[in-house]
């Protein structure tokens, strides 16, 4: 098992994404960790299910959903590893709310970056808060962003290194169409257009996760705050402001639909309100 896991990674480093390859490892450590020395014509369903128990006893945090996860990583690496299909059955998710991120939150670490904004790094850090929050970008998707493919005429951008490997189109609003011009203009021959400011550098992941941890330190913020919370914020006031299910999957870049759909949640905000809207009106 040991041998396939390595050879699948070598596949994924040659045919995917970094992303995608940095995704997998969490999974690779379980598998190498609890199956490695494992003879993979030995793998059955008891080996399955004792692979399962064995995560519960030694992870008992872990939720199903992870697991499940895990799982189908080792379909995937067993498949492209060794040539070798195996039937898993998924074990039943817990359904959670999409947790999001209040809007006093949101107005609280945009107003903090504007008493700066003439400063270079605020600017720039303002408008990545902007972009993500109007975007729902996802955070590898924001490092690859480059200037040639900002058109300010129809106030969009092309979105080339996508996890799907197809280009979209995602949109921005006018006044962060003005913040784009200011920011753009300060190092025009950079190409790249979110940057370090020192090496001219594009950001990375490990930048933009810090940057965040950085905001929740000089704000006293205590919500969670990471890049994946803004998509998930910018998904669902769309479709609280009316828009539609298949626009929103195309600009998350989602292929399934049913992807798209998990942003139809109710959240207790939403319930909330429905009910004191029903609830308060006159008999």
């Amino acid at each position: 098992m040991q041998q396939v896991i390595e050879k699948f990674q070598r596949r994924l480093i040659i045919t995917k994404r970094p992303a995608t390859v940095q995704y997998y490892q969490f999974y690779f450590h379980l598998m190498k960790k609890y199956l490695g020395d494992l003879d993979i014509k030995l793998i059955d369903e008891d080996v399955l299910l004792n692979f399962i128990v064995t995560l519960k006893q030694h992870h008992p945090k872990m939720k199903n959903i992870t697991i499940n996860k895990v799982l189908s990583a080792l379909k995937t690496t067993l498949k492209y590893g060794a040539n070798q299909l195996i039937n898993i059955t998924r074990l039943s998710e817990s359904k959670t709310l999409i947790p999001l991120i209040p809007s006093g939150t949101i107005n609280q670490i945009l107003d903090s970056f504007k008493k700066h904004i003439h400063r270079p790094t605020q600017l720039r850090n303002y408008l990545i808060v902007k972009i993500l929050l109007e975007t729902g970008l996802r955070m590898n998707e924001l490092i690859h962003l480059q200037k040639q493919n900002v058109d300010f005429q129809t106030q969009t951008i092309v979105v080339e290194m996508t996890k799907t490997h197809v280009h979209r189109i995602v949109c921005f609003l006018q006044e962060t169409h003005e913040t784009l011009q200011s920011w753009m203009s300060l190092h025009p021959a950079v190409p790249h257009l979110f940057y370090n400011l020192k090496t001219k550098k594009p950001m990375t992941t490990a930048s933009i996760e810090s940057l965040f941890y950085q905001i929740k330190k000089r704000t006293g913020i205590q919500d969670n705050i990471t890049p994946h919370k803004w998509r998930h914020t910018f998904a669902t006031n769309f479709l609280r402001k009316g828009g539609d299910l298949e626009t929103l999957r195309m600009l998350l870049g989602h292929t399934n639909l049913k992807t798209t759909q998990k942003y139809l949640h109710l959240n207790q905000h939403d319930i909330r309100k429905t009910y004191q809207a029903i609830m308060n009106k006159p008999s």
